[in-house]
């Protein structure tokens, strides 16, 4: 009887997982956005600004990089000077 049990509560087991696995999740597009931005931008203006957008920040990079390598010559500069 004992046996049984145990078979029958392993096969229920089994099922339930599989019927879990087999289920029809609902699938997200992948076209998904902000609310935010479906309100105040549509197709072209949309991409115009992400555009504009990467533009800054890679002059902002550039810039931050040319800095950086100014500051790395004028530290070389002073003991270049005292050899």
């Amino acid at each position: 009887m004992k046996k049984v049990l145990t078979l029958l509560v392993s096969i229920l087991f089994v099922f339930g997982i599989s019927a879990v696995s087999f289920a029809i999740h609902e699938t997200v597009p992948s076209e998904t956005q902000k609310i935010e931005d479906q309100k105040t931008d549509t197709g072209k203006e949309a991409t115009t600004k992400k555009k504009a957008t990467k533009k800054k920040a890679t002059k902002k990079k550039a810039a931050k990089k040319k800095a950086a390598t100014e500051k790395k010559t004028e530290e070389k500069k002073p003991a270049a000077e005292t050899k």
